[in-house]
């Protein structure tokens, strides 16, 4: 097996295994790295957006957000974090919109009906 250090889709798990280690300064440059490689990695970006959003980050987190929707506007899992980081914000308007598209693109379970719940409680 030949070893492809810019290979994006590998880099992107591992970016992501970094975040969930709580790595951030790693995951980040990791990330960076697969979008680098692979420009329109849009789970890359959803990827890096997070940990931005982790950090506080929440303005670079929803340019990056939307990044990943805008390569891929089905994507509902960005849908539903960019719901999240507006919600962040206190940005309701879009949150609500980024929600409904969400659930719009059949994202469902437990953890969207708890997003749901705290979104759609907000008042306006």
């Amino acid at each position: 097996m030949v070893y492809n250090p810019d290979h994006s889709p590998t880099l992107t798990l591992l970016g992501n295994n970094l975040k969930r280690l709580g790595k951030t300064k790693d995951a980040e440059k990791i990330l960076r790295s697969a979008i680098r490689a692979w420009p329109l990695n849009f789970q890359a970006y959803d990827s890096l957006a997070q940990v931005q959003a982790t950090q506080g980050k929440h303005e670079e987190a929803i340019q990056l957000f939307n990044h990943a929707v805008q390569i891929n506007p089905n994507y509902g899992p960005g849908h539903l974090n960019l719901a999240m980081a507006y919600h962040s914000l206190n940005q309701e308007q879009k949150s609500r919109y980024h929600l409904n598209r969400a659930l719009a693109l059949g994202l469902q379970g437990p953890v969207v009906d708890q997003i749901k719940s705290m979104i759609f409680k907000t008042p306006e």
